[in-house]
């Protein structure tokens, strides 16, 4: 690549330090409240079962059958030994995501700050509940505003948390901010555009080669709106990447994939259809949605 190019690193656009009476953090308390009872119930519902057989711990009520049963073991199931699991956050950092919302409490920040806030909350209650067994990993996704030679607008795919890297701590989400992930030296683009699925298959190469647990789940948190500006032929796709791209996208990459679409600041429209399992947050209300549909598609992946 050209050295007129300069990269931006996502961590560096925003504040590190955040006001602890900030609504941000508010939003963060009490999601994390929220989402802690969530996954306390949801490790409460997994019990294991027990099953009668021929070998395990002798069931001393079931003797007097021996004559004519020789199922008189009990064998406990641990459903938690095959809860083998993973999150995977997929956040929109397109100059959008700096629009105005309602959070849990009512009152108004940014998509982004909504998106970080249900991120962060779900990570630090992980670390204590479902056993442990659940890992994160956080990816953010761009599209540079900048034309890269005759290539077009070029999707980037940044990986910025992993709960299974222990140096890494979840105050890390606060530094996420939004910002074009390249521009030229001569003309510094602050704003990205949404790329969604036009990463389809570097998200899926991710999957498949950095996440060790046997199942994941995607929650994708967008503003929706898909727009990437190309150039060249991208899987017969010519032009722009729009929303029947997106949605052709998902489709093709992701399909049986457990995926949640939370979308963010965003009103069910014609052109949201396309998202599976999708979480409208459009008032303070979200929380509630988006719970029920966590508790569906993780006991659809467990059981």
């Amino acid at each position: 690549m050209s050295n007129k190019y300069i990269i931006t690193n996502p961590l560096e656009s925003a504040e590190v330090t955040v006001a602890k009476d900030s609504v941000y953090n508010t939003n963060v308390k009490i999601l994390t409240t929220r989402f802690k009872k969530l996954f306390k119930n949801l490790e409460a519902d997994i019990k294991s079962k027990t099953n009668i057989s021929k070998r395990g711990k002798l069931a001393g009520s079931r003797l007097y059958r021996y004559e004519f049963d020789s199922r008189i073991f009990k064998k406990t199931e641990d459903k938690f030994s095959d809860f083998d699991l993973t999150f995977v956050f997929l956040i929109d950092v397109s100059g959008s995501m700096s629009s105005r919302c309602k959070g849990v409490t009512r009152e108004y920040l940014s998509r982004l700050d909504v998106s970080k806030a249900i991120t962060k909350a779900i990570s630090n209650v992980l670390k204590n509940t479902l056993k442990g067994k659940v890992g994160v990993e956080i990816l953010l996704k761009a599209c540079a505003e900048t034309s890269i030679d005759d290539y077009g607008n070029p999707g980037f795919l940044s990986r910025v948390y992993s709960s299974f890297v222990k140096d890494l701590d979840t105050d890390i989400i606060d530094r996420i901010g939004y910002s074009s992930p390249i521009s030229k030296e001569d003309k510094h683009v602050k704003g990205s555009s949404t790329p969604e699925m036009l990463l389809g298959k570097g998200i899926k190469y991710f999957l498949n080669n950095y996440i060790s647990t046997k199942n994941y789940i995607i929650f994708n948190l967008t503003d929706g709106g898909t727009y990437c500006g190309m150039s060249e032929d991208y899987e017969g796709w010519w032009g722009s990447f729009d929303t029947f791209s997106n949605e052709r996208s998902i489709k093709t990459h992701f399909k049986n994939v457990p995926f949640i679409s939370i979308m963010i600041g965003s009103y069910k429209s014609e052109g949201d259809l396309g998202y599976p399992n999708p979480v409208f947050c459009s008032d303070s209300k979200f929380a509630i949605r988006l719970e029920n549909v966590i508790r569906k598609v993780v006991k659809g992946v467990v059981e």
